[in-house]
């Protein structure tokens, strides 16, 4: 899945036009995906696991690259799944934004 969120969110590093065709790929796994989904509320069963953990970001970023067009796909359940995630307490931990630091500023302490 990896080489097809890449490929099509930066085609241009692969000489290509547009990354429709891996799109195209990633899409046949998202569907696969879906259906998986379809049968438990998360991907590896009942519960959130490391595998929802470990491939949403990559789930994330591919639908960020063209929202309307992921939004438009026929994957229900997959699009429920993404949602919870980003609304999750976990995703909101994780996301804090701290301000840029600049030259001279204090260090920051991450928690």
């Amino acid at each position: 899945f990896k080489t097809a969120l890449d490929g099509y969110k930066y085609p241009y590093r692969y000489g290509l036009d547009d990354g429709v065709e891996h799109r195209d790929c990633g899409l046949t796994i998202l569907c696969e995906l879906d259906a998986r989904l379809r049968r438990h509320r998360f991907l590896a069963g009942a519960k959130r696991s490391l595998t929802d953990i470990a491939i949403f970001p990559f789930i994330r970023q591919f639908a960020a690259t063209d929202q309307s067009w992921f939004d438009a796909q026929p994957l229900p359940d997959l699009q429920h799944w993404l949602k919870v995630h980003l609304e999750s307490d976990l995703f909101a931990d994780i996301m804090k934004r701290y301000p840029r630091w600049q030259s001279g500023d204090a260090p920051t302490i991450f928690p």
